[in-house]
């Protein structure tokens, strides 16, 4: 198992690829309509009000991070973990309860959102 796959920029198959590497970020915390909780959500624009990544012609909507251990756990969103091995992300329950105070502070000694960088090293 592995994650969404980093495809070359301009190629985006629904539900399958990572965000890209290499464009300007921020990430914030809103109220996710689908979990119905507060959860970090990634952007590079905002649109309509909606909060999204805009890669060339290609669009990411809802790009959250979460709890999850394999590809099949995601839809191109980013899964937290302390450990990453071939077959996926792992103890992310335990990573996702220390990230998410810690993301909450640095959001807001900001003011609110942060710059973010995604880097996609995957084999």
């Amino acid at each position: 198992m592995e994650e969404d796959a980093a495809r070359p920029v301009g190629v985006k198959i629904d539900k399958e690829t990572a965000i890209p590497a290499g464009l300007d970020y921020f990430i914030d915390i809103t109220m996710s309509q689908r979990f119905k909780r507060l959860m970090p959500i990634v952007y590079n624009t905002i649109e309509n009000g909606n909060l999204i990544i805009r890669s060339g012609n290609k669009v990411w909507t809802g790009v959250r991070q979460h709890i999850g251990n394999t590809e099949f756990d995601t839809d191109a969103c980013q899964l937290v973990g302390h450990i990453r091995n071939p077959k996926g992300v792992f103890q992310s329950t335990d990573c996702f309860k220390e990230y998410f105070p810690w993301l909450q502070a640095r959001i807001a000694e900001n003011g609110g959102a942060i710059p973010y960088n995604i880097i996609n090293a995957q084999p």
